[in-house]
């Protein structure tokens, strides 16, 4: 699909360029056959990270391969017979295998619900990645009840809280089709596209990448999973047709967390950070950051809650550091800080 791809890219523009230019999307979509040109885009990134997740794997298992010491058999023929791999068991139902983490023979995928989420919490947890032949017996384990049990969101919590190590973790459940199995709304913004150029990820990759760079702010928080979740989710609005994102997003959490068995005081707390994910970057480089105007609204967006201050402060660096071009320069950081600091004394002093 690449090459057809590059090809039609060649045929539009007369030119030898592996860029799709907007002004040529629409051609080069129709001439590969696909007219909507946000879902030729899709397709495009999904066989990307096919193929990239492929590469990854095979180079990985190469240079696992090569470290072995000279001799070392992965398994031993005794009398004319092979013997059974060596598995190190690091979690109910999971083993290492050859640096990869698979199912233990006994596993219950027929009646172990959280085994998935149990397998992205141990692989971040060990950085062990997860074996790709793994996969397809994840996606077969059955649906988790509603609401989650404790222990999935523990394990939910533990994956989305590890930082940078999630992402590998998140690009192989996706691939294997188990993330959708854990959050439906998460298909809506599947390799969607950015039209804005300030992006370098799709909808979804996007998300994942803020929420892996917040995991440092979680020490000042007395419960960071309103940090994680609200990180996680505070792009899910953007939707075909939708003219607010962080207004629909905000309407989309309840339905998002109350099946994982979030209680009603989180999902409200998450539900204020996506729909004002926006506004702190927004008061602090569009209006007078020393202003009591901005310091008012922003504590009353927030509720005076001094927590879901500082994770919107730690939202708002991850959101605009993750950006094809980083936002984050020092005039944006010195302009939030400075609205953000006379905020949360306002707040230390309401409470």
């Amino acid at each position: 699909m690449l090459l057809d791809a590059r090809d039609a890219v060649h045929r539009v523009t007369k030119r030898h360029t592996n860029q799709i230019l907007l002004q040529d999307l629409d051609e080069v979509a129709e001439l590969c056959g696909e007219p909507d040109s946000e879902q030729f885009l899709a397709r495009l990134a999904d066989a990307s990270r096919t193929i990239s997740y492929a590469l990854d794997t095979t180079i990985r298992r190469a240079k696992s391969s090569l470290a072995l010491p000279q001799g070392r058999a992965k398994t031993l023929v005794i009398r004319g017979r092979r013997s059974a791999p060596r598995l190190r068991a690091v979690a109910d139902g999971i083993v290492e295998h050859n640096n990869e983490l698979v199912l233990s023979a006994d596993s219950r995928t027929r009646n172990d619900p959280v085994l998935s989420l149990r397998m992205a919490a141990t692989s971040v947890r060990t950085s062990i990645p997860i074996s790709p032949s793994a996969l397809p017996s994840l996606a077969k384990v059955p649906p988790l009840p509603t609401p989650w049990p404790k222990s999935a969101r523990d394990a939910f919590l533990h994956f989305i809280g590890s930082g940078p190590a999630q992402i590998p973790v998140w690009e192989a459940l996706d691939l294997g089709g188990i993330v959708t199995q854990w959050i439906p709304q998460w298909q809506q913004v599947r390799n969607r596209p950015q039209r804005s150029a300030i992006h370098k990820h799709t909808v979804d990759r996007h998300l994942i990448e803020v929420v892996s760079r917040v995991r440092p702010w979680r020490k000042e928080l007395t419960d960071s999973s309103p940090l994680y979740l609200g990180a996680l989710f505070h792009d899910i609005g953007k939707q075909p047709g939708v003219r607010d994102h962080s207004e629909y997003g905000a309407l989309l959490v309840p339905d998002i967390l109350a099946p994982m068995g979030f209680s009603p005081a989180v999902q409200h707390d998450v539900a204020l950070l996506v729909k004002h994910h926006l506004l702190l970057s927004d008061l602090a480089v569009k209006s007078d950051p020393e202003s009591d105007e901005s310091v008012e609204r922003l504590v009353d967006s927030l509720e005076g809650n001094r927590d879901l201050l500082i994770a919107l402060r730690a939202i708002t660096e991850a959101d605009c550091s993750s950006l094809a071009t980083n936002k984050w320069t020092t005039w944006r950081a010195s302009q939030v800080d400075a609205l953000y600091l006379r905020t949360r004394s306002k707040m230390r002093r309401r409470t």
